[in-house]
Order: structure tokens, then sequence, then C-alpha cells
């Protein structure tokens, strides 16, 4: 995604033709029009629009185009991708307990931890409440566990009060997934698994099945 602000100098040429009282072309002049402010505002929009407001990160509509473009990419390359999802444990306890600044504040410090683990070719968003997606370009679903776990380590480490633990889960596409609904689900079942072994108690995996297909359809080339 590209971030707001970082437009060099733009500018617009337009070219008019100068006649003499004959009528006859005489020359042309060129009429340079600064249009920097114009295309940073156009950048800024365009990153809030695909940005979560409290964390910065994709939203979860920019996570659809991702993983559509991802799928067409694969498609085109047949080197698979993977989709990380994780779910910050117990955070309504932590609002209750603690209040709801608090509680945004695990959520932004989680946050952090997913951008400082992903590569730039990586993707980033949060994908609920509580729930944040890393898309993975080129990674297996073995490879997005080491992720995942990276981020579950790291988490663990963060001295600020309260404690944060993640549940993570991880699959790969087309391996474990044939559309963006089936990957989704594959994730969501395998993050279900960890947070029914690690707490006793979870929801049961959602359905993505039938999830709409209509994200953009752009594939942009990975660069590092």
């Amino acid at each position: 995604m590209e971030a707001p602000g970082r437009y060099e100098t733009k500018s617009q040429a337009q070219r008019a033709g100068s006649y003499d009282n004959r009528g006859n072309l005489a020359g042309h002049e060129i009429i340079v029009v600064d249009v920097t402010e114009q295309r940073t505002l156009e950048g800024q929009l365009r990153h809030k629009a695909a940005s979560d407001s409290l964390t910065g990160m994709a939203n979860h509509g920019r996570l659809f185009e991702v993983l559509h473009a991802e799928i067409c990419r694969t498609e085109r390359t047949q080197r698979e991708f993977s989709l990380l999802l994780l779910d910050l444990d117990g955070l309504k306890k932590i609002n209750d307990r603690h209040g709801h600044l608090v509680g945004s504040r695990a959520l932004c410090r989680l946050a952090q931890i997913v951008k400082d683990c992903s590569r730039s070719v990586d993707t980033a968003a949060r994908h609920g409440r509580d729930e944040f997606a890393l898309v993975l370009p080129e990674t297996n679903a073995g490879a997005a566990r080491l992720v995942g776990q990276r981020i579950r380590e790291l988490l663990a480490k963060d001295s600020e009060v309260p404690a944060l633990s993640v549940s993570v889960g991880a699959a790969g596409y087309p391996s474990d997934a044939s559309t963006i609904g089936t990957l989704l689900y594959a994730a969501d079942r395998a993050l279900y698994e960890m947070k029914e072994l690690s707490t006793g108690t979870a929801d049961a995996p959602r359905n993505f099945q039938q999830l709409p297909q209509d994200a953009a359809t752009e594939v942009l080339p990975i660069t590092e």
C-alpha cells in the first residue's frame, strides 16, 4: 500500500497554440500547473480508504483485494502463498478489567509486532475486532507458522501491562484451499484448534465459503 505524502513535485503541462493577427499559427504556449498538493491529497485519501483507523494496517476491504491478487499471481506463477490469522486472546476481559483505552492499546501493541515481523512484500491487515491477518507471498504454510510463532514469542516478551497472548492459524494456497473463502476457513480452523488447546474454549470456525469474489483484479509485481 502506498503511504500518503510521499509524492515528489508533480506538474501537468498543457500546450496551446499562439496565432498572429491574420490567424496564422505563430507558435505554442506551454502552461505548467503544479499539482503536487492535489496528488498528495489523492494519495492520502487512497491510504485512508484502505487503512484501519486504529492500527494503520490495511483494512478488511484491502485484505480481500490482496488475497484476490495473490490468487491471480499464484495461478500465473504456480508459487504458493500463505495466510496467517491472529486472534488476540481475552480482549473482552482486558476491556472489562482495564477499560477500552487499554484494550485499544493492546490491539495496537499486537499490530506493531505483526508489522515488525512482516517483509516489505507482505500485507498486514486488521481482519476484525480482535483479529489480524498477514498475507505472505511466495511462502508455504509451514514457513507462515514459523512467522506466527515468532509473533507469539515477541508478544510474550512485551513487558507492558497487561500481558498479552495471541492464537494463530496458517493456511496455504493452493495446498489448503481453492478460493478466498476456503483459505480463510482453513486458517481460521487452525487458529480455532490452537485457541482450544491453549484455553480450552473457542468459538467454532466461521464459514467463509460464500464470500464474494469481486475484489480488484490488478496484480502488482513483487519488489523487495
